[in-house]
């Protein structure tokens, strides 16, 4: 009598433990798949801004390459250092426009990359919160 009245509860015990475990397992695959997406939009994101910065370098090894071609080309030391000037003024505006453009693409590239992860940590915190029982 003592194990009939005590079997449904074990049920019941079996019934949340396997419940749990069920639960347990999507959480884990959702985060791996959360995990995998974030890691595949900073590999993207992380090979553009590269190309970004190699397109910087080269346009700057180009202008200075130019500069210095109209430097020795240059008639007086007064052309030499007018040219001269002339290209560090605009190399520097285009290295500040182009940084300002990395830099706004690495923030953007840190949000869209981290949703995946906040997406889930905000799941998970939902599916782990405790349930209100029914009286």
């Amino acid at each position: 009598m003592f194990m009939q009245n005590r079997m449904p509860h074990a049920n019941d015990v079996m019934a949340s433990i396997s419940e749990a475990a069920t639960k347990a397992t999507e959480l884990n695959r959702a985060n791996l798949e959360a995990a995998t997406r974030s890691a595949q939009l900073w590999t993207m994101g992380l090979q553009d801004i590269g190309q970004r910065y190699l397109a910087m370098y080269q346009g700057m090894a180009e202008g200075f390459a130019t500069a210095a071609k109209a430097i020795a080309a240059a008639k007086s030391p007064q052309e030499a250092a007018t040219i001269q000037t002339s290209y560090f003024k605009t190399a520097r505006d285009q290295v500040t426009g182009q940084a300002t453009q990395i830099g706004e693409a690495t923030a953007q590239l840190f949000n869209q990359a981290s949703a995946p992860l906040a997406e889930q940590a905000t799941a998970a915190s939902a599916m782990m919160a405790p349930r209100k029982r029914a009286a």
